[in-house]
C-alpha cells in the first residue's frame, strides 16, 4: 500500500493491487521467497463483492502457528504478543469498521449458526 495508507483503504484497492497485496502477505507469513509463485490457490469471496485467490497452506494452517508466523513477518505486530491479542484488537475491529473484508465463508457460517440457534428454539 502507499505510504500514509490505512487499512480503510483495503476495500477500495482495485482488484490486481487487492491480490499483490494477499500474495506479499502470504510469502511474508510462510516465509517464501518473494518471487516464489504462489501455487495450489483457492478463490475466497468476500462480502464487499470481490475475490483474491489465497494459499491453501495459508487457508489450512493452524490459527495460533498462523498468529505467531504473522507476528515474526511483521515485527511491528509483536507488541500484541498474547494469544489472541492479534484477534481482538486489530482483526475484529478491522471487520467491524469494514464489513465488505468478512470473507463470505464467515459469513455462511455465522447464518448457519444463527439458523440453527433459532430452529432449535421452536
Amino acid at each position: 500500500m502507499q505510504e500514509g495508507a490505512t487499512h480503510t483503504d483495503l476495500a477500495s484497492l482495485g482488484q490486481e493491487r487487492r491480490q499483490d497485496l494477499v500474495d506479499t502477505v502470504q510469502r511474508r507469513v510462510l516465509r517464501l521467497p518473494a518471487n516464489e509463485i504462489l501455487a495450489d490457490q483457492e478463490e475466497v469471496s468476500y462480502a464487499g463483492g470481490f475475490s483474491v485467490k489465497v494459499s491453501r497452506s495459508y487457508l489450512r494452517a493452524n490459527g495460533h502457528e498462523l498468529e505467531s508466523a504473522a507476528y515474526n513477518a511483521f515485527s511491528h505486530l509483536r507488541r500484541f504478543h498474547n494469544s489472541g491479542d492479534l484477534l481482538l484488537n486489530i482483526i475484529d475491529p478491522m471487520l467491524v469498521e469494514l464489513p465488505a473484508l468478512v470473507p463470505d465463508v464467515i459469513l455462511a457460517a455465522l447464518r448457519e449458526l444463527l439458523n440453527a440457534s433459532l430452529d432449535a428454539v421452536e
